[in-house]
């Protein structure tokens, strides 16, 4: 099994690997989907300015951090892998507290700069699901009267945090605008264009023969 993973991912041996979580990411990362639902998602849900810029290392934009940012900032990753699926797609993962909360922490780079990263919280009481939103609100949006899980938070630079509520409680930052989602949405309609080329052939020699 972990041979025929390593067809599509470049593995590490890092330290604190959690087996079953790391094996359902792999899973899950095989393709370029889950960017593509996460950009379509943004198209139904509404957006609020923040005048606070949404930045993961102070004074440096989130297009502009690299992994040694990362690494630097967080230490060494507990587990990453490549995603090769039509565009190359490094992910580190770290599982770490934030405040009192056990956090699994993904970072997404693609050419070596940031693009996507989630925070997701497990086992979060109702309390303190309603805390960590009204912190969120307090900081970007000077407590306004917003439901912040139906709508996401853009600022000046087009960096977006959004919240998912529907398995695990899960804070995502990205930038819609970055090079990485162009280059997927630009791969994705190539894909298209072949399946549907590839169909027209096949129906053209169908023709022929029947």
């Amino acid at each position: 099994m972990i041979f025929f993973l390593n067809i599509f991912y470049k593995r590490k041996s890092y330290p604190y690997s959690r087996s079953n979580y790391y094996k359902r990411r792999l899973d899950e990362s095989k393709s370029i989907q889950p960017y593509l639902k996460l950009i379509s998602d943004l198209d139904y849900i509404n957006e609020v300015e923040t005048d606070l810029e949404i930045q993961l290392i102070e004074n440096k934009k989130d297009n502009e951090i690299n992994k040694k940012d990362i690494i630097r900032k967080y230490g060494r990753p507990d587990y990453n892998f490549i995603c090769k699926d039509l565009i190359k797609i490094e992910i580190l993962f770290y599982r770490q507290k934030l405040g009192s909360h056990k956090t699994k922490m993904e970072f997404h780079f693609f050419k070596n700069k940031l693009f996507l990263y989630t925070y997701k919280f497990s086992y979060l009481t109702t309390e303190e699901r309603y805390e960590i939103i009204e912190i969120i609100n307090e900081k970007y949006l000077e407590k306004q009267s917003v439901n912040i899980i139906n709508n996401y938070i853009v600022d000046k630079n087009q960096s977006i945090l959004m919240l998912d509520d529907t398995v695990e409680f899960t804070i995502k930052y990205l930038d819609k605008n970055n090079i990485a989602f162009k280059t997927i949405l630009k791969q994705d309609r190539f894909q298209k264009s072949k399946v549907e080329r590839d169909r027209i052939t096949d129906k053209d020699m169908l023709y022929e023969l029947l």
